[in-house]
């Protein structure tokens, strides 16, 4: 019996090895839906940099908004399809007269190519 728990031990540790060797690229998006600012934001591993205004895509009142969330979401999906896996998502708050807006922040990793 020891020498099974020996084995499974064994086994578990070079796993655990074999997965700290991958290596990953790793993509940060925002979005912001404040009026004045709506817009879409992706870094890729510090080095590639897109800027989405959603304005454009979407349109320029207010009632736009819910197709910049749909198009943001779109784009996520668009990425998740291309091996990209989402490993957090965090909201911040808005506070009305606040300098900053609200912000959507998805970080995104896959194995490097």
């Amino acid at each position: 019996m020891k020498s099974v728990f020996t084995i499974v031990f064994i086994w578990l540790v070079s796993q655990a090895a074999v997965g700290q060797n991958v290596v990953h690229d790793y993509m940060i998006m925002w979005y912001q839906p404040h009026q004045n600012v709506r817009e879409l934001v992706i870094e890729i591993s510090g080095q590639e940099r897109q800027e989405i205004d959603l304005r454009a895509l979407s349109g320029t009142g207010l009632s736009s908004v819910p197709l910049d969330i749909q198009n943001v979401f779109a784009k996520v999906q668009e990425f998740e399809s291309q091996g990209w896996v989402v490993q957090s998502v965090s909201f911040n708050d808005f506070k009305p007269g606040a300098e900053t807006s609200e912000k959507w922040i998805w970080l995104l990793k896959r194995p490097k190519t």
